[in-house]
């Protein structure tokens, strides 16, 4: 029984210290505003690993969001006050869908999980666990969620037939032959069923022009919108372009 309990905790270790070596590879950060002192997880986004993994197979938000679990995203703050975290849920990247408080020992305070009871264990300060509708949903953090998502899609840099250079960067910055401005890849998939992303306007947020994306191999091709809604991809893409492998990049 010992040897079960030695070997169970080495597995709980090891299964951490691959997590952290992972989270450092993939250039995981977070800021000063993400750690507070006492608490025992960061601050900020977490998403499912199920989504994780799916988004990072298929570079599709719609393809990794269709197939996952619909509570794919949990946001961790805190009650300086009340001294209460706050897990948010945000089902299929929506607000207002419940969630669970604790108070820092992780005692459950308040739960409304989709009206159904659902069981909270943090696992780091990396990793936690919810346990709902007989599932067992992990999450990990990823810092800023828009800047993941935008790492495991089309954020790096492209040359079109002509050779001219497109850069998309995780922090939402695309800049495009004749012209820069602020993007987004859109996760929200309950109203599209193509991949999207689109213009920030800082006064309009939604008013911005939206462009649908396709993805495979080294390629990126971007479409206009179109259709009655305007939320449908023309038949072909305006442009197709190549990415730029980082050393062909370097001057």
């Amino acid at each position: 029984m010992e040897n079960s309990k030695d070997s169970s905790a080495l597995t709980r270790l090891i299964r951490a210290t691959l997590f952290l070596c992972a989270f450092a590879f993939a250039g995981f950060s977070h800021s000063k505003d993400d750690v507070e002192p006492g608490l025992p997880l960061l601050l900020g986004d977490y998403l499912s690993v199920e989504y994780i993994d799916l988004l990072r197979q298929t570079r599709s938000p719609i393809a990794a969001g269709s197939n996952s679990d619909h509570r794919q995203y949990i946001k961790t703050d805190f009650d300086t006050n009340e001294r209460l975290i706050d897990f948010t849920l945000m089902g299929n990247f929506h607000e207002g869908l419940g969630g669970i408080i604790a108070d820092t020992s992780l005692l459950v305070i308040e739960e409304d999980f989709g009206e159904t009871p659902a069981k909270l264990k943090v696992m780091s300060r990396f990793e936690f666990i919810v346990e709902v509708d007989g599932k067992t949903l992990v999450y990990h953090y990823v810092g800023n969620y828009k800047q993941f998502i935008a790492r495991n899609t089309i954020a790096g840099q492209y040359k079109d037939k002509k050779g001219g250079l497109y850069t998309f960067t995780e922090e939402g910055i695309a800049t495009f032959p004749d012209h820069s401005f602020r993007y987004e890849v859109d996760a929200d998939f309950g109203m599209i069923s193509f991949d999207t992303f689109f213009e920030v306007l800082p006064q309009y947020p939604f008013a911005g022009t939206q462009y649908g994306f396709k993805l495979f191999n080294n390629k990126l091709q971007i479409f206009e919108m179109g259709g009655p809604m305007g939320n449908e991809p023309e038949p072909n893409p305006f442009v197709t372009l190549t990415r730029i492998e980082d050393a062909e990049a370097k001057p």
